[in-house]
């Protein structure tokens, strides 16, 4: 039981990491005033 909690946590985190990754290329093009267009899909953002 406590091992599948760990595991789920693991992959919420792994994943947690990757968005964050993702907004910081849309984040870092956006301060530089180019159009954010995002490798995997194009971010909705306001």
């Amino acid at each position: 039981m406590a091992f599948n909690i760990e595991k789920s946590l693991k992959t919420l985190i792994e994943q947690g990491v990757m968005i964050e990754k993702m907004f910081g290329k849309w984040y870092n093009s956006y301060m530089k005033g180019g159009h954010p267009v995002d490798e995997f899909s194009k971010p909705s953002f306001p």
